[in-house]
């Protein structure tokens, strides 16, 4: 399943919108603070036309520079619904030399998307020179460079484009932005002539140097030929990581080979230094399958150990040994070297997954939260939510796993309002929830206010706009933030989570905080004699209980040895699998639908199957894509022991 998001960027700097507080019970709204709460309600109810009309209401009613701010709010939203002209029309009314840097910044950037909408590139080009993108967070920095690249574009100015876009894929994720930005610089380059090509290359800076040469290996060598093998290796000595490589391996699959069960498989993994652990738990889920099967033919299996040496010629000497199928690799970086050294003569299934990178033959197959995540999302969207905050760690899993909700919620219709990180120190929590509630804003108003009129009668009022929060916490901070939500009275705000936030064991004395709470995870954690049974399993086989989902992802990969022939027909066919229903999507990453919970009375009920929502905004192109995120992936992905067990270490894939 494909998928490029949609993401229309709301910058909180341009959000200028007074909030009103419950200062004093007698005291009424003014009609300002009225027409803006109105403006507010239309905006979030999608109506961001209606929104913008009573913001430029407000504005013919003040004088420069509060007027401007809001006329500066009125083309945001315009731009929002679509109005491109008006948008620009509002914009030119600005008096910009009034407004705050950041601000006249801001102005600029918008000014310069209200001329891209109306096809004027040069004119838009004009506005963006303007801009310091220093001056910008990443989400703007992003639509900057998206921008230019349309208005070079537009211009015809393929060069300058590519150069855009080489800037833009610093601030992409692996994932089909990536893939997208990557694939548009090589078909940019493949309509230019060859002369034209060596002109640029002289004077290219290194890493456009790369994209040309690999253009012009493209161009003069024959597809499938040693030659172009031969200077695709030099070109990889060359060009170590060079972005052009994901553009290779994209291209190569269009189609699907049909895999047929083989009778010798190699299993790549790592027996030696952190992962070794892993590996146990891995090989003995797929000796267990494998006994489990004991009267039926079986194939071969030979190990081999990924530390031993180059990658490459490990994998070049299964094949030599006879396999017709590679297991393995498990770390993410070894994947990554094994399709930037070989091309795959024969299919791997690899134990991890690298999002964005597709090949033909090689199958990704790992316990990824992104199924969580996303099952999650899309289990609040059935229930009707749409607008959401996000409450994630400040660490780069919780960040990670923050872009990951967004991406997907925001692809299937969803508003992201808001997301915040907090610490593990209780004081930094509750801080870190009263600013996402935006009651510090309150606050602050209260002590202006009192400054004015001296001492009010005062409750701090919670922020309304928002109609669910996803967050994600391990079980003894969860059993804080959640109570924490009903002191500041918004207890009725609907919570999902992962799996991440239950212990795995029934404890309804302690869990009875985290009640009304949804989560997805695999069916073990909403069935104890399931549980039980793989404990059984682990203590057999000498596998620590935090690495029973590391077995269970060695048993079905010897299941999906006999199964990838039935999961290649359609995504409808599936394998009922020990970590979830497993299914193939349209780039040979195998997903896992799972089982989705809430607690009841400190207890968990099952929800039933995770649902798998297809967003609605699938294939559409780079430039209509607004907000990638800017987290690269966890190179060591799932395999340390937090995401299992609940640790101090965490990794989130």
């Amino acid at each position: 399943m494909k998928i490029i998001l949609i993401k229309f960027i709301t910058i909180a700097s341009l959000a200028i919108l007074i909030i009103g507080c419950a200062s004093t019970a007698n005291k009424p709204e003014t009609p300002t603070e009225q027409k803006i709460q109105q403006a507010k309600k239309f905006a979030m109810s999608g109506d961001n036309k209606q929104a913008a009309k009573i913001y430029l209401g407000l504005a013919n009613q003040e004088k420069s520079p509060a007027k401007d701010k809001l006329l500066l709010r009125a083309v945001d939203l315009y731009l929002k619904s679509g109005e491109n002209q008006q948008a620009q029309k509002v914009a030119a009314s600005i008096n910009a030399p009034l407004l705050n840097p950041r601000e006249e910044v801001l102005y600029h950037l918008l000014y310069g998307k209200a001329e891209i909408g109306l096809e004027r590139h040069r004119k838009a080009l004009k506005e963006l020179e303007k801009v310091s993108p220093g001056m910008l967070a990443v989400p703007e920095q992003q639509l900057y460079h998206i921008l230019k690249v349309k208005a070079f574009e537009g211009l015809g100015q393929d060069f300058e484009s590519i150069q855009e876009r080489i800037k833009l894929s610093k601030f992409l994720e692996e994932g089909d932005a990536f893939e997208h930005n990557n694939q548009q610089i090589s078909n940019t380059l493949a309509q230019v002539n060859t002369a034209k090509l060596i002109h640029h290359r002289s004077s290219a800076p290194q890493t456009l140097r790369g994209w040309i040469d690999y253009a012009l290996i493209v161009k003069e060598t024959m597809p499938d030929s040693s030659e172009r093998e031969r200077y695709l290796q030099r070109w990889r000595d060359q060009y170590p990581g060079h972005h052009a490589i994901y553009s290779a391996n994209t291209r190569e699959t269009k189609g699907r080979s049909a895999f047929n069960v083989p009778s010798n498989v190699a299993v790549i993994l790592p027996h030696n230094g952190s992962y070794a652990e892993a590996t146990h738990a891995i090989k003995q889920g797929m000796l267990t399958a494998r006994d489990e099967e004991a009267g039926k033919v079986a194939p071969e299996i030979k190990f081999y150990d990924s530390t031993a040496g180059d990658i490459a010629t490990i994998y070049k000497r299964s094949l030599s040994d006879g396999a017709e199928l590679i297991i393995g690799p498990l770390e993410k970086k070894t994947i990554q070297q094994l399709l930037i050294s070989s091309s795959l003569e024969k299919p791997v299934l690899a134990l991890n997954q690298l999002d964005g990178i597709t090949k033909n033959d090689l199958y990704q197959f790992g316990i990824n939260p992104r199924d969580e995540i996303e099952q999650a999302a899309a289990l609040a969207w059935q229930h009707e939510h749409r607008r959401a905050l996000v409450f994630v760690p400040e660490t780069k899993i919780g960040q990670r796993a923050g872009d990951l909700f967004i991406d997907y919620w925001e692809a299937i219709g969803g508003t992201s309002l808001e997301m915040m990180t907090y610490t593990s120190d209780p004081k930094d929590l509750v801080k870190s929830i009263s600013r996402l509630l935006n009651l510090d804003e309150s606050m602050s108003r209260r002590r202006q206010m009192q400054k004015v009129v001296g001492k009010l009668d005062f409750t701090p009022r919670p922020r309304d706009d928002a109609d669910m929060l996803f967050m994600l916490a391990k079980p003894k901070v969860a059993r804080i933030i959640r109570p924490l939500l009903d002191f500041y009275r918004v207890g009725d705000l609907p919570v999902y989570s992962t799996s991440k936030v239950y212990s795995g064991k029934p404890n309804p004395s302690l869990d009875r905080d985290l009640s009304g709470l949804v989560f997805c995870g695999d069916a073990s954690q909403f069935d104890e004699s399931i549980q039980q049974m793989q404990l059984e399993a682990g203590s057999l086989h000498q596998v620590a209980a935090r690495n029973i989902p590391l077995f269970n992802l060695g048993y079905d990969s010897y299941k999906l040895i006999s199964e990838l022939p039935k999961l290649q027909q359609s995504p409808s066919q599936h394998m009922s699998g020990k970590i979830g229903k497993l299914w193939l999507d349209d780039n040979n990453f195998i997903r896992r639908q799972l089982k989705c919970g809430q607690f009841v009375d400190g207890n968990v009920k099952s929800l039933g199957a995770g649902p798998i929502l297809k967003a609605e905004t699938e294939l559409l192109p780079l430039h209509e894509q607004l907000q990638p995120s800017e987290e690269k992936q966890n190179e060591d992905g799932l395999y340390n022991k937090s995401w299992q067990e609940q640790s101090n270490q965490e990794s989130l894939n």
